[in-house]
């Protein structure tokens, strides 16, 4: 199965959002970082089962010699920003921020830069993530 690159996130340069060939809906990020912790983060997190798990869904991730980790995440829709009716969401948004900061600080992580262009939203648009 092959996949394409389908843009680079604008601030964000070593994270791109990458698609199915065959079924441009199965999207996700691919992440290049050298912080060893936060793939086991990502890791630790998506084993955790609940409703008001709305991180980000850790796929794999694939170590890289001399430069770090590839990290693939599944999340297809876009950004907060990027919605046309961001408005429309804002209170739906705001009640799963609050509710997945809550499980990580349970979980005694904390995400450090949380703001609009790092709110990602599943094609569904039913939620922040999946």
């Amino acid at each position: 199965m092959g996949y394409v690159l389908d843009f680079v996130v604008s601030g964000h340069p070593n994270v791109a959002v990458i698609s199915c060939a065959s079924d441009q809906t199965d999207r996700g990020f691919f992440k290049f970082t050298r912080i060893d912790l936060e793939v086991q983060i990502l890791e630790y997190l998506s084993k955790i089962v609940g409703p008001d798990n709305y991180t980000i869904s850790f796929v794999n991730s694939w170590p890289r010699d001399c430069s770090g980790f590839v990290i693939y995440t599944k999340s297809g829709g876009g950004r907060l920003t990027t919605l046309k009716q961001s408005d429309a969401h804002a209170w739906s948004a705001a009640k799963q921020l609050v509710a997945g900061a809550t499980l990580m600080h349970k979980h005694n992580v904390s995400h450090l830069d949380i703001k609009p262009s790092n709110v990602h939203i599943p094609p569904g648009g039913d939620s922040i993530n999946q």
